[in-house]
């Protein structure tokens, strides 16, 4: 009898072990969705799986709503900030989350904006890049690169055409462009020679 009573306890624990082994198993593995069965168990191995399965879904709760972010930003979408209350390294998991969406949310709205004032003929609009660290502020000066290359060639032809404006028929485009800008140099120059050379025809006449 007394081997019996000791039998008993001893094959409980082994098959709750077991059965705990087996939910760590599925964790590592990433299926995160697995619980242990409570049911086949009874008295204080029951509540240890209890207890063991309330703990995943604790983890789950806050990984979960980690990943729907995560989601959403690889589809394109910027969501809405985490408002869940979360303690210890679950808060840290949404300040850095929520840190992250507000960086990409401020780079999203800095680049519609150069991109509007570009579009409403505002060319010295730029981003403000001092309102970013690391790569994303690189980001935003890449952007302002990019308005700088494009741009910044266009002033001497614009100087050139107020001069014409102001009847000097001798204004050119003298810098050194490359691809759409040096056509546009060569089409300005090469009417601004036939005005030229028309209006002497006039005048000459």
């Amino acid at each position: 009898m007394k081997r019996e009573r000791v039998a008993k306890p001893i094959a409980a624990d082994l098959e709750i072990v077991a059965e705990i082994r087996r939910l760590v198993a599925s964790v590592q593995e990433g299926r995160l969705d697995e619980r242990g069965d409570s049911t086949q168990f009874s008295g204080q191995e029951a509540e240890t799986l209890s207890l063991f399965n309330a703990a995943l879904d604790a983890m789950m709760g806050p990984l979960r709503v980690t990943i729907g972010v995560l989601e959403k930003i690889a589809s394109g979408e910027i969501p809405e900030f985490i408002t869940t209350d979360s303690q210890g390294e679950f808060r840290r998991i949404k300040q850095s989350v929520n840190s992250f969406l507000a960086t990409m949310y401020g780079m999203h709205q800095e680049t519609r904006s150069v991109v509007r004032s570009i579009g409403e003929g505002r060319l010295a609009a730029r981003g403000n890049d001092w309102d970013f660290q690391g790569i994303w502020a690189d980001q935003v000066r890449g952007v302002n690169e990019i308005v700088d290359a494009v741009t910044a060639p266009l002033a001497e032809p614009r100087a050139v055409l107020n001069r014409l404006a102001a009847y000097d028929l001798g204004a050119r485009v003298v810098g050194r462009y490359r691809g759409e800008h040096a056509q546009i140099k060569k089409a300005l120059n090469a009417s601004t020679g036939v005005l030229n050379r028309a209006l002497l025809e006039v005048a000459e006449a």
